[in-house]
């Protein structure tokens, strides 16, 4: 598309959200004689410009700095700059993006492609320049910078509607799972409300996988958001892993497709939870599954990457990496979908059939696992989707955990005496925390906010052993309140919990016996979460404070 034509009559185009005036432009030339020529002859066919002569491109850069400019004619042979560098300074230096006429004591073609290219509208050579020639140069020059800002408006407005667009359908999409979600619960309750006991074990457990359902949603979106506020899960044995995973797998593709999975017997130690592992597996099998309705195979496969295959986020590459792939002989994805196939809501499936956040949790978690995700594909040639993962080669997975990173289930739930302040603002979940850490033998001092948990503290009434807070809530965050708790009682430990806090890692200055629990926590989880910061706090050495 090319830009419209300037009017013959006007130095400024019109537009309805610009203000009639003289357009303020620059003159950057350091020879005098040579900046009064050029004055002259835009006044002969410019009477709507306001020039402002400068001598350097520093002088330059500093008065657009300061004032709007609109234009900038620019010679390239300055005090302060020489040749193309004085083009890439100016660009490299100036905010906003105004455009350029070089103007140019040498008419050489290729200088004038090379200034073309480096950004500038046009180039003008001094000897030959004639006001006629000034003022086409100009009126181009201010009509392509016109259109070139209202073509990054639209396109602007047109990102806005479809991030409305996909904000609604998340809407609606999570609005229908959790409505399914709620109608298992609410309506399992009101039966139990009449239940016998026979009855009543077998609604609690509907209730329960309900329950778990929501968790495995809230997880999902937060994997699409790429921020899932957990600590760094222990590292699992992935071979072991996709092995266990298999029988899952099988039930997901059914009957018509294959299962090729292909692992040796290598060790392959990663930190990435469980459950977020087989979400990754689980939705390319499903993806697979339904690009081949007649039929086919689905391959899982895993081998060691060659060094330095893996890029972190900083630039630097990982010792060792470890490759799974998944790939399958299937109808294969659209061209015009595969540059964006990890975006919410993409999806080549029929209306109905998918709402395209499958593979975007995918890469959310393979990414927020410290990996990367590629994908091969042509219509009709089957997919193939390449996952690499850093090596956790010092670490192991954590003694007594299971591979999901939660205590084992044949372990005894954890218990003590001690004193925890607990300090939540949403009552019916601070009542049921408290109620669980008393029946595990704790003594329990409820706070519903910061401020009277500090006041509590400060009262000096009991020794508290342990702080569990939430981390968002009204007048203070967790993190302030532990800060302070912390002045108060140094080397006091801390269990944050919290639904989602945007970007939240734990840090080593967080101090000594810090953890985080995702909510919702079951039971044993804050059991074990509890147990474990207060003996961490007792085999921890004493902080700076604290000495």
């Amino acid at each position: 598309m090319s830009p419209p034509q300037a009017t013959p009559t006007a130095a400024r185009p019109v537009s309805d959200d610009r203000v009639a005036g003289p357009v303020r432009a620059l003159l950057v030339e350091d020879n005098p004689a040579d900046a009064r020529r050029v004055e002259i002859l835009a006044r002969r066919g410019l009477d709507d410009i306001a020039w402002r002569v400068c001598r350097s491109l520093a002088e330059a850069l500093r008065v657009a700095d300061e004032q709007a400019v609109e234009l900038v004619l620019l010679d390239l042979n300055l005090p302060d700059s020489r040749g193309l560098d004085t083009l890439r300074g100016w660009f490299a230096g100036a905010r906003g993006d105004r455009p350029v006429v070089v103007l140019s004591g040498h008419g050489e073609l290729e200088l004038a492609r090379s200034a073309i290219r480096e950004g500038a509208t046009d180039y003008l050579p001094k000897d030959s320049l004639t006001s006629d020639l000034l003022a086409r140069a100009v009126r181009y020059a201010l009509a392509r910078s016109e259109y070139e800002s209202a073509l990054r408006e639209a396109d602007e407005r047109v990102r806005r509607s479809e991030k409305l667009e996909a904000i609604g359908q998340l809407a609606g999409g999570v609005a229908h799972d959790f409505n399914n979600v709620l109608g298992i619960i609410l309506g399992n309750v009101e039966l139990a409300a009449t239940a016998d006991r026979d009855e009543l074990g077998e609604l609690l457990a509907e209730i329960r996988e309900a329950g778990q359902r929501a968790q495995r949603l809230t997880g999902q979106l937060l994997a699409v958001a790429r921020k899932k506020t957990v600590e760094r899960p222990p590292a699992i044995d992935l071979a072991a892993a996709l092995r266990g995973s298999a029988s899952l797998l099988r039930q997901a593709l059914g009957d018509g497709v294959e299962l090729d999975l292909r692992v040796d017997g290598a060790v392959a130690p990663v930190s990435i939870d469980r459950s977020q592992l087989e979400q990754v597996l689980l939705n390319l099998a499903v993806n697979s599954r339904d690009a081949m309705p007649r039929g086919g195979t689905f391959r899982v496969e895993f081998r060691r990457a060659r060094p330095g295959a893996l890029e972190r986020g900083d630039g630097s590459r990982t010792a060792e990496a470890v490759r799974l792939v998944a790939s399958d002989d299937g109808s294969g994805i659209a061209e015009d979908l595969l540059p964006r196939i990890f975006e919410p809501f993409v999806t080549s499936k029929a209306p109905g059939h998918g709402t395209g956040m499958g593979l975007a949790t995918v890469y959310g978690i393979v990414r927020q696992a410290g990996g990367t995700v590629e994908v091969a594909s042509r219509p009709g040639e089957g997919t193939r989707f390449e996952i690499l993962l850093p090596l956790e080669l010092e670490t192991g997975a954590a003694p007594g955990a299971s591979a999901e990173g939660e205590p084992a289930q044949g372990m005894a739930t954890a218990r003590g005496d001690e004193t925890i302040l607990l300090v939540d603002d949403e009552e019916p979940l601070r009542r049921l925390v408290e109620r669980i850490l008393g029946d595990l033998g704790y003594r329990v001092i409820a706070a519903p906010d910061p401020i009277q948990a500090l006041e509590m503290l400060d009262a000096g009434d009991v020794r508290v052993d342990l702080l569990i807070s939430d981390v968002v809530m009204p007048e203070m965050d967790g993190r302030t309140l532990a800060a302070r708790a912390r002045r108060r009682r140094p080397g006091l430990p801390v269990v944050f919990t919290s639904g989602y806090v945007p970007g939240v890692h734990l840090r080593e200055d967080e101090g000594p016996g810090t953890r985080f629990l995702q909510k919702p926590v079951s039971r044993r989880t804050l059991a074990a979460a509890a147990r474990a910061a207060l003996d961490g706090r007792r085999a921890d050495p004493p902080t700076a404070e604290s000495r």
